[in-house]
């Protein structure tokens, strides 16, 4: 996997993305993508589709870092820059494994490492934000728009009454986030669908959404 810029020397410029899926249950690009930012050609950032993005590596000049609370060993990172391509790739240590990353729906990304006795996974999830970058390299929360807590909780469940339903196919958890966050009267949002598709947002009292904890299987995020 190379994930990077080519045909440099082209009036055409490909551009290598690693994307997610819509949803665990629905494969279809989008909503996020991972790959090199295209103005400093030695970060790697996660864009999410509105265009808020997070860094979350950097090569820097000897070895590619990541901004990974647990950070893996098992690989090789190679970063390749000529005047007509720049990317990263990467092998695993050793012959005796056979390992992939995988972007989440929600932006995170997953290790998938192939064993004997079947498939080991590992969440790296990174520090919590999305585009601002403190002293240490490490990300930290964009503060809320609305002065409250801006931090979802899952909780189980089924959506009250009071709610307004986005039915597309094309709507994954993360953008139901996005709609619920940009409208401060917002107080909860769930898929829509078994698949995870669709939205329904919330727009009630949020004390009223204690009453609903335990009645029902749906994901809802308060």
């Amino acid at each position: 996997m190379k994930l990077g810029l080519f045909n440099l020397e082209k009036d055409h410029i490909t551009i290598h993305f690693l994307v997610s899926w819509l949803s665990p249950l629905v494969p279809t690009t989008a909503p996020f993508s991972l790959s090199i930012d295209w103005n400093n050609r030695t970060l790697y950032n996660v864009w999410r589709r509105d265009g808020v993005f997070r860094q979350i590596g950097f090569w820097d000049g000897h070895s590619f870092r990541f901004f990974f609370e647990s950070a893996s060993d098992s690989y090789n990172f190679t970063f390749v820059s000529t005047n007509k391509e720049i990317y990263v790739t990467f092998n695993t240590k050793g012959n005796n494994s056979f390992s992939w990353f995988v972007l989440t729906s929600t932006g995170e990304i997953n290790e998938f490492t192939l064993l004997d006795q079947g498939i080991a996974i590992v969440n790296h999830t990174m520090c919590d934000g999305t585009s601002v970058v403190n002293s240490n390299g490490s990300l930290i929360p964009m503060p809320s728009m609305c002065g409250d807590n801006d931090k979802f909780s899952e909780i189980r469940g089924s959506m009250p009454n009071s709610m307004i339903v986005r039915g597309s196919v094309r709507l994954g958890p993360s953008d139901c986030e996005i709609m619920c966050r940009s409208n401060c009267s917002c107080t909860a949002y769930a898929s829509f669908r078994d698949d995870g598709t669709g939205c329904e947002l919330y727009y009630g009292d949020k004390k009223d959404l204690l009453n609903i904890i335990g009645k029902g299987n749906g994901i809802i995020y308060v």
